[in-house]
């Protein structure tokens, strides 16, 4: 062959060559892929950490890491290989601390003045003005949410991505806590029109409670930014087994009720103390957790074939 018809011969081998991979290409492309309908997973949350953060009021809180533990079961409709919708059910238990230090607030109850010779003689049970005082305040609440999540499902490559949103509810509530360092001032006696300097005076008070359904402090109520992100490890077309992270975000805080004193006074010349988040030391609390999860995932339905 001469020259000219070996160029052309190339050019026809090579134009063949680029229809055949071209074909190849397209067929791969167009290869149907099938999966299930449907998903049922269940999922353990946890170990994880949260917390219900305090803020506002008239207290300064160290909001301290606790715990969360979780069980959820989700139903995910797939609309593409890689997109769908997921939505169920997560039951939480979680545990927070609270502290806050050197901290003191106003309040007034009957108190029985009778010191013989005392400039402050007065009758039995007269209306005092109190300052109270305590080095340190903690509380530690326990509870137990039921959650709802709807979050859209992406899928690629056996790589998971849910996000969304939830709304949690508090089922159980368990609060225990403790005023440590307390001490108490008289500083006026209103009936009387008598404001004076502060003067120490020692009663016998109720410094810890344990709670348990309290209807004090409020009920928390929340909506939540969910994340879950994590790799599938496939058994076969419809099991699968899969490891990652979550996360949960209260977008609005709770309100507290906030209606009751720190320290209530008595007749009985006895001080006794509220539960912190029930008073007005808590302006609001917010909710986080973040944690491992790890999840059973299982196909339902007829396969169905996606291009």
């Amino acid at each position: 062959m001469n020259k000219k018809q070996i160029i052309l011969t190339s050019l026809v081998v090579a134009l063949m060559g680029v229809g055949s991979l071209k074909a190849q290409n397209t067929a791969n492309t167009m290869a149907p892929t099938e999966k299930p309908y449907q998903d049922v997973t269940v999922s353990l949350y946890g170990p994880g950490m949260a917390a219900m953060t305090y803020a506002g009021g008239d207290a300064e809180w160290n909001n301290k890491i606790g715990y969360a533990i979780g069980l959820g079961a989700d139903y995910t409709y797939w609309f593409s290989e890689k997109v769908g919708v997921t939505a169920g059910l997560k039951m939480t238990y979680m545990n927070s601390v609270h502290e806050c230090t050197n901290y003191a607030t106003s309040f007034s109850g009957p108190l029985s003045l009778t010191n013989s010779g005392s400039a402050l003689g007065s009758p039995a049970n007269t209306l005092v003005e109190m300052l109270g005082k305590a080095n340190e305040v903690s509380e530690t609440r326990t509870m137990s949410y039921v959650e709802i999540p709807v979050r859209l499902a992406l899928d690629i490559d056996n790589i998971y991505l849910n996000l969304g949103v939830s709304a949690i509810v508090a089922m159980t509530n368990y609060a225990s806590f403790y005023y440590e360092g307390t001490s108490y001032e008289i500083t006026g006696l209103p009936t009387m029109g008598i404001s004076l300097p502060n003067v120490p005076v020692s009663l016998q008070d109720t410094r810890s409670s344990t709670t348990f359904q309290s209807t004090d402090a409020a009920w928390p109520f929340y909506v939540l930014l969910a994340a879950e992100a994590g790799y599938k490890f496939r058994l076969d077309e419809r099991n699968a087994i899969s490891l990652g992270v979550y996360g949960r975000y209260a977008v609005v805080d709770s309100k507290p009720n906030g209606e009751l004193n720190a320290f209530n006074l008595n007749s009985n010349r006895r001080v006794w103390t509220s539960q912190p988040s029930s008073t007005s030391m808590v302006e609001k609390i917010g909710y986080y957790e973040f944690g491992l999860r790890i999840a059973y995932h299982y196909g339902i339905g007829k396969n169905k074939t996606y291009f």
